[in-house]
């Protein structure tokens, strides 16, 4: 018997198709039918109703191929899932969270709804967490934290997607279940994040969801919501999930193409009013929450006080870091569906294609760039370390300001422009190197403490890739594990006193300060 035929028997309302408009079904007699349910249509195809009228009833086609006027649909009564499992890790799904190619067998299947309400507020707990992204000028100067929403933003080709990847890679060295969803670009695109996922070791702990643009725009439309159900399921395991969703502003594109089909009053740059409800209760599923790691959804459940009073005391906590990508034109960041999204997260990181035009990599623009919450999740020894970075590089700014009018610089100003020229080559990263947070500030203390003082921009780069290389080996795991331990104390003047005991062993991995100059 076919899924039409069992749903018919079960529930018996069946309806007819009376027109259809694209992807946008028109349907006459599911007086029964609520927004959001599932229904099945006479060959076999799927879809869910998006709107309900005063005599028809819109359902949302899910299938390549379009439906037959005058056709029988019947209600199923249920709403759309999708089935989550740890068997997901390393997969590739469509948007319905079935793995790609060959048949995979899951075990430990929880089925989960799309659609579900953000937690509540008793759920949450701080975010003190810090999340690595293996790139030093983010986890120095924008930190991260575990369950913030942080905007990455930026026009095309501008090192997004890379800056993504190397995220990706270093937590899932970590044991982060990361998600990757691609929505709305092409399939090459796709191929090609694939293989440098590959390429960095982190396919098997990430899940990716494709949606390139060549299906149908409603499933397009389904894929962060699928993301976000699995994400929740890995969530309720007690892990810590990082979502990536590249891009929520093609999202909004093919969201406003459905809204313009189904009639939708349109307002500004033609998108429908509730396009802000739309992206803002995606953003609300993230964060950091309680947990004790059974299983269950806690969402919507009345929690007695003591156990959340012990939840929070024993720490037991998960989370959902999201990061959703904003496409920009020309640098502009003040369109709508940007500025909609910087008011709905913790803070962005603004990739400038002038940066990226002259060579600076990650072409980041550390001036307007935000992170409103990770700041809270630096240590103090961090802190202090931030905060002189900052001051070398308004020094630096104001320097070369300076050096533009083509006068003669005094010793002071040129010392700026040396120091900061130099931390802009530490800064500087290549989109397949991950460094850990103990090797950044390793790196930066290093220049600080004046090992780099006669060095050049070449070598230090170099000394860079040693020492990098050094750590992977195992070679320097002594001169690591005490300074994590002086790290972990939080205080400034041990970690220096560690960097300055371990000079000479450095140079020897190093093979020297050079002293070729200050510049390359």
């Amino acid at each position: 018997m076919s899924t039409f035929d069992n749903y018919l028997k079960k529930i018996g309302e069946v309806g007819h198709v009376h027109s259809v408009n694209r992807v946008l079904v028109y349907c006459s007699g599911l007086g029964g039918a609520k927004i959001g349910e599932k229904v099945y249509f006479e060959d076999e195809q799927m879809g869910f109703v998006y709107a309900i009228g005063a005599d028809l009833t819109e359902v949302l086609l899910l299938d390549v191929d379009t439906v037959q006027l005058g056709s029988m649909v019947v209600r199923t009564g249920e709403t759309l899932m999708v089935e989550a499992s740890s068997d997901l890790l390393g997969k590739i799904l469509d948007p319905f969270g079935i793995p790609l190619g060959k048949k995979v067998h899951l075990t430990n299947v929880s089925k989960r709804y799309l659609e579900t309400p953000a937690p509540l507020i008793i759920d949450r707990v701080r975010i003190n967490q810090n999340l690595e992204t293996g790139v030093t000028l983010v986890d120095v100067l924008i930190p991260i934290g575990r369950g913030q929403r942080q905007l990455v933003i930026g026009d095309q080709k501008t090192g997004k997607t890379n800056f993504l990847v190397q995220t990706i890679a270093r937590q899932a060295q970590l044991g982060t279940v990361c998600i990757y969803v691609f929505v709305g670009k092409k399939k090459s695109d796709l191929t090609s994040t694939i293989e440098k996922l590959k390429k960095l070791g982190a396919m098997e702990q990430t899940i990716i969801i494709a949606a390139p643009s060549s299906i149908p725009t409603s499933l397009i439309y389904l894929a962060p919501f699928t993301a976000f159900a699995i994400a929740e399921f890995f969530k309720d395991q007690g892990r810590d999930v990082l979502l990536i969703i590249d891009e929520i502003s093609r999202h909004a594109k093919y969201y406003r193409e459905l809204s313009i089909l189904s009639r939708k009053m349109p307002g500004r740059d033609g998108y429908p009013g509730d396009i802000f409800y739309l992206h803002s209760h995606l953003m609300e599923r993230a964060g950091r929450f309680l947990s004790d790691g059974d299983g269950k959804n806690k969402v919507g459940q009345t929690k007695k006080e003591e156990q959340t009073l012990t939840l929070k005391i024993e720490g037991k906590t998960s989370s959902i870091t999201c990061l959703p990508v904003v496409e920009t034109l020309n640098g502009d960041f003040t369109g709508y569906t940007q500025t909609n999204l910087m008011s709905m997260t913790d803070g962005h990181v603004f990739f400038d294609m002038n940066q990226f035009q002259q060579g600076v990599r990650p072409a980041i623009n550390i001036n307007l760039s935000v992170t409103r919450t990770g700041k809270q999740t630096h240590k103090t020894i961090e802190r202090d370390i931030a905060l002189k970075v900052r001051q070398i590089l308004f020094e630096y700014t104001q320097a070369r300001d300076v050096a533009k009018f083509g006068v003669e610089l005094i010793e002071a100003t040129q010392d700026k422009i040396r120091i900061g020229d130099k931390l802009m080559a530490v800064f500087d990263q290549e989109s397949d190197v991950i460094v850990p947070k103990i090797v950044q500030l390793l790196y930066i203390e290093m220049l600080l403490s004046g090992f780099w003082e006669e060095s050049g921009l070449v070598e230090i780069k170099a000394h860079k890739a040693k020492i990098l290389a050094a750590v992977h080996s195992g070679k320097i795991d002594k001169l690591i594990g005490k300074l994590q331990n002086s790290f972990d104390l939080g205080s400034l003047r041990s970690f220096e006193g560690a960097i300055l005991e371990f000079h000479i062993q450095l140079k020897q991995i190093t093979g020297g300060t050079g002293g070729s100059g200050e510049s390359a």
